[in-house]
């Protein structure tokens, strides 16, 4: 990613952090005092998605990243466990989109890459669904990269399709989740 087109990374990163918000705001639904904490999250998930429009400059961007950096999952100092562990990477790779749109590093496209990888084969390993939940996360990557790096246009015009097909993994994710006995 890159030599990618700001719009190409940015697209990208909506998407992954799409399919890893189903996680956090299910582990977000059993606690109390945090719809502040989900508002946030949706709002800036939603911000991702508005393709092209520059309504925020890097400043704005800067701003978001620090508000989703101060969520309790990402202060403290050890790695969170549970459910909580799968909070914590949805949260950062919103972390790391945020990060990536307030400087154009595409570092962080690939932190954010790398983060939900991890996080899907965590979750195969942890369900005992083995390298499928992994290889669905690389596939879905993959596919991003491969529309991205053809006709950055077509993917401009079927975000809303994108968009939805990250949901439904998303929820399959948790599909899995919910079959371990954490909470």
């Amino acid at each position: 990613m890159e030599n990618a087109s700001p719009i190409a990374c940015q697209i990208f990163l909506a998407g992954c952090v799409e399919r890893a918000s189903t996680s956090f705001f299910w582990g977000l639904s059993g606690k109390e005092g945090r719809s502040q904490d989900a508002d946030v999250y949706l709002s800036s998930l939603d911000s991702l998605w508005r393709i092209g429009s520059e309504t925020a400059g890097n400043s704005e961007y800067e701003e978001i990243r620090q508000r989703i950096y101060a969520f309790p999952e990402l202060m403290q100092e050890d790695e969170p466990s549970g459910v909580d562990a799968y909070v914590s990477d949805a949260l950062s790779a919103l972390y790391y989109a945020y990060s990536y749109m307030a400087t154009r590093d595409t570092s962080w496209v690939e932190y954010t890459s790398s983060c939900l990888v991890d996080s899907a084969h965590f979750l195969g390993r942890a369900t005992g669904s083995g390298d499928s939940t992994w290889e669905s996360e690389v596939a879905e990557q993959l596919e991003y990269i491969d529309l991205l790096s053809s006709d950055v246009g077509a993917a401009i015009a079927s975000v809303a399709t994108l968009r939805e097909k990250a949901q439904t993994v998303g929820r399959d994710r948790v599909a899995l989740l919910q079959t371990l006995s954490f909470r």
